[in-house]
């Protein structure tokens, strides 16, 4: 559509249709609401899209979710040697006791 725009026109835009200064603005508007980034005082646009706000917290979700998959991955891994390690501890345990 912008394309036949453009050609009605007479006029041309960028391969992409992109104005660089809008994407830097949207770049630095989404981070806007990266929380790390909030705690430094940075502030987006006073008013943010409902798509802006549906994506970030779609992402924030999915670092969540990521976040804890990867504990429960460690949590699981260590579950393993701990059994192990259990009996060893219990040897010595009742070693100790024996001895007092």
């Amino acid at each position: 559509m912008l394309r036949r725009l453009h050609h009605k026109l007479g006029t041309t835009g960028l391969p992409t249709l992109r104005n660089p200064e809008g994407v830097y603005m949207k770049l630095m508007n989404l981070k806007a609401h990266d929380p790390e980034s909030v705690s430094l005082g940075r502030r987006g646009l006073p008013t943010p899209s409902a798509a802006e706000i549906d994506a970030v917290n779609a992402k924030l979700r999915e670092l969540a979710n990521r976040s804890s998959a990867n504990r429960m991955r460690r949590s699981l891994a260590n579950w393993g040697k701990d059994a192990q390690s259990a009996p060893a501890e219990n040897a010595k345990a009742e070693s100790d006791r024996e001895t007092r």
